[in-house]
């Protein structure tokens, strides 16, 4: 039984039962026993197995000889402290650097001391895994907001560059980084560059030409575990330098394809398909931050040549490349300023409406000639566009009003005219790298979000993070970040959200749990940075959530395992320690009034002498057999009582029922004691007769043979009640608490209390019933003929010291 091998073993000789004990709770572990002579007593279990251990050849061994010294100098202090009485526990990787484990020493104590000590090994290598590989990325994505926060503040490429190659060498690990520029001939520049000094890009043969256009076409990604078997990509430079492995990933694709980001290790197979992601998601942010900064310079540069063009003309011209120009109807001319005729590339100042509008867009000139012959009433505007005689396409935008005389005819119109062209390029490159931005986000694979950070509502999220909290985008627009938040969770975040947007803090990163609207929960890993204007002000909070709750439900497993051996152990040392006491609740005669019994209830002390309850410490018990030890100490405390002229009722939980040496130990407690049986009551649930019916009506006719009394607990509770009242012998039947606590009130209860109290009386049985807890029931139960009552009403559970205390 657990509980004799935990506490009641007499020396080393029990050290076989603590050990397969323990590996019946964690099978997947492995145990230790050594003596104070540092020799091993026993070795068991899978971890030592998966090593390549010779247990059985290790047993009566020295521990030097068992374990390597390399083990040893890590773990030979703890076993001398064990030995010494001290608790430790290790974490750390083993000998050969290829897994983790948990390591737990303790001294191995009997009643006259310590006879050695134990260890117990858990292999949590996954464990170890998954918190580095959740790391990991949460490092990646950290790097990549960080970045992208660069990219937002208009940093330049030069500093983008660097600081996108110092990022993946630090994230990776890696031992050279490249920001490659490629062209279209095949010709390699190096951009940037972090780890050792770059190699120098070779010079393009024809394969590299092929390699390099093929790969800006089609935007290729590489992971090469081995640079010696790549075929695609031959780069003698780096092998020259012995780089073994690469992860490379284009800075865009097609003719405006940049270049590449390039890593590379001298570890053979040194990526993952993850880093191919964190390096695309690198290569993603620097791509739309040249295309932004290609969109400035082509703006820039046609600005340059409008300025240049504009410091030859009139002072007119220089007014933002704006024109003017006035129409008379008598004359059926237009008179244009000179900066006019040079926007729309005419010979001269003066034409007519058909010279004029040749030059309009031939799809705007319907429009122009209707604006042109119908004087406003007041000031408009039109938009059109000219097509010059290079075939350029210009866009203006024109304000005009009608030129009236003296008596308010109108006898022409007068505007003004500016060329809007650069302008309007600018925002399209705007608005095409900004999309990018947004498809970049809403395609990630991991979850992110867009927060306001006055209102903290959502802004924008993509489907991974719709996924992972089970809502629809548009129920979380209508939502804020706390709403989604179990309550417990809530202050994680929002508490630093003030500070955050303060600047105070650069980031949070917590771990907290979102609600999904079905009630289920999952666990996140959270990381939140603040996205912030020129100025310095926070413009969005952007958030990277990674689902970590298949890791959560590992660690509360693993957290239940080791409270379940630390409940054990308490049991364990109560019974050292004598910190187990029963109470008694008193069971009163509805006829007399007397009290003619008491249920005897098992209560274990703290250390401290707090009361620890019963449910925080039988689940266990039952669970890994404990059981057994407590209701034997319950029995030959109970027998004691007996001795003392007072009838007691006895529970016997399920797992004793089918022991074979309980009578032998009821026997013997009868006879230690001189305790007349009949003042002995066993009482078994209908739940554990369901489970163990044969083995329960042996026990009681062997009660019965004895001249002890049955009863039979929450009867009503279970399905074969006819079947118990004929076969098993007893002599109480307790009424199910269950149809007592509502019987004031419900018909149908008072109609099964009835059932059961003629049941009983046709079978030559007493009831008692459970639970009573005011005078209403008790009135209601002697006019139903209950024999026997017990609840809070009639007297609470008691040491048995005052056993009948209200």
């Amino acid at each position: 039984m657990l509980l004799s091998a935990l506490n009641g073993h007499t020396g080393l000789a029990d050290a076989p039962k603590v050990a397969d004990t323990i590996l019946d709770l964690m099978p997947d572990s492995g145990v230790m026993v050594i003596d104070p002579d540092l020799r091993v007593v026993v070795m068991r279990g899978p971890v030592y197995e998966r090593h390549g251990f010779d247990v059985s050849a290790a047993v009566g061994r020295g521990l030097h000889d068992v374990i390597p010294a390399i083990s040893w100098a890590r773990v030979g202090e703890h076993w001398s402290a064990a030995l010494a009485g001290e608790r430790r526990t290790l974490d750390g990787e083993s000998a050969d650097g290829e897994s983790d484990h948990w390591l737990h020493f303790a001294p191995l104590r009997t009643k006259t001391g310590i006879v050695g000590a134990i260890m117990i090994a858990q292999d949590i290598t996954e464990r170890v895994r998954v918190h580095e590989h959740t790391d990991h990325r949460l490092v990646q994505q950290a790097a990549v907001s960080a970045l992208g926060s660069l990219a937002l503040r208009a940093k330049t490429l030069a500093e983008l560059f660097e600081a996108a190659a110092q990022v993946l060498h630090e994230a990776l690990g890696s031992d050279v980084v490249m920001v490659l520029e490629t062209s279209e001939d095949g010709g390699i520049s190096v951009r940037a560059s972090a780890g050792e000094e770059p190699p120098r890009p070779p010079e393009p043969s024809p394969h590299l030409r092929r390699s390099i256009g093929d790969m800006r076409e089609a935007g290729q990604t590489l992971l090469t575990p081995d640079l010696a078997a790549e075929t695609r990509f031959r780069a003698p430079g780096l092998a020259a330098e012995g780089m073994v492995s690469l992860v490379a990933a284009p800075v865009g694709s097609g003719p405006t394809a940049f270049g590449e980001l390039v890593a590379c290790s001298r570890r053979r197979a040194a990526f993952s398909e993850d880093d191919l992601a964190f390096v695309e998601s690198i290569a993603n942010v620097l791509m739309a931050t040249v295309e932004r900064e290609r969109a400035i310079v082509e703006t820039q540069r046609e600005q340059a040549l409008a300025t240049r063009r504009e410091e030859q003309l009139n002072d007119a011209q220089r007014l933002a490349r704006m024109g003017s120009w006035e129409t008379s109807f008598a004359s059926g001319t237009h008179l244009l300023s000179e900066n006019m005729r040079e926007l729309l590339a005419l010979d001269s100042c003066t034409t007519t409406d058909e010279e004029f509008l040749a030059s309009v867009h031939p799809d705007d000139r319907a429009r122009m000639r209707a604006v042109m012959g119908t004087p406003p009433d007041d000031e408009t505007t039109a938009q059109f566009r000219v097509r010059l005689p290079d075939g350029r396409v210009r866009e203006f935008f024109s304000v005009f009003h009608a030129i009236r005389d003296d008596a308010g005819v109108a006898t022409g119109l007068r505007g003004t005219v500016k060329d809007e062209t650069d302008a309007r390029a600018a925002e399209v490159a705007l608005r095409r790298s900004e999309e990018r931005f947004r498809q970049g986000f809403d395609n990630a694979p991991i979850a992110m979000s867009l927060v306001d950070p006055a209102s903290m509502c959502y802004l924008r999220v993509n489907d991974a993070f719709c996924t992972m909290v089970g809502r629809a985008r548009e129920a979380l627009y209508e939502l804020t970040s706390a709403e989604i938040s179990h309550n417990e969770d809530r202050p994680a975040t929002s508490e630093n959200m003030p500070r955050l947007v303060s600047g105070e803090l650069d980031r949070v990163v917590t771990e907290k749990r979102y609600l999904r609207p079905d009630g289920t929960e999952v666990w996140a890993s959270v990381n939140i940075t603040p996205v912030r204007e020129l100025d310095g002000s926070v413009d969005v909070l952007f958030g990277q959530m990674v689902d970590i709750t298949e890791r959560k439900a590992r660690e509360a497993s693993l957290k239940a395992q080791l409270d379940e051996i630390a409940g054990l152990g308490e049991i364990r040392r109560a019974f050292e320690e004598d910190r187990f006491e029963l109470h008694a609740q008193p069971i009163v005669d509805l006829a007399t009034g007397e009290t003619v019994q008491r249920e005897l209830l098992i209560r274990m002390r703290s250390r401290d002498g707090k009361l620890i309850p019963p449910g925080d410490f039988l689940p266990a018990a039952e669970k890994h057999g404990a059981i057994r030890d407590i209701d034997r100490w319950v029995i030959a405390t109970g027998a004691d009582i007996a001795a003392r002229g007072i009838d007691v009722e006895i529970n016997i939980s399920a797992a004793s029922i089918g022991d074979p040496g309980l009578i032998a130990d009821i026997e013997d407690e009868l006879e230690r004691t001189g305790a007349d049986p009949s003042r002995l009551v066993f009482e078994i649930t209908e739940t554990a007769l369901v489970e163990k019916t044969e083995v329960a009506v042996a026990l009681a006719e062997r009660l019965r043979k004895l001249g002890c009394r049955f009863a039979l607990d929450d009867f009503g509770s279970g399905y074969g009640g006819f079947h118990y009242l004929k076969h098993l012998p007893m002599d109480f039947l307790k009424i199910d608490r269950e149809f007592i606590r509502d019987a004031r009130t419900s018909e149908g209860d008072q109609h099964v209390i009835r059932a059961i109290v003629g049941l009983a009386k046709g079978f030559g049985l007493q009831t008692i019933a459970e639970g009573v807890e005011d005078q209403e029931t008790l009135d209601l139960l002697r006019e139903f003929g209950v024999d026997h009552v017990q609840g809070f009403h009639i007297g609470r559970p008691a040491p048995m010291e005052d056993p009948v205390a209200p």
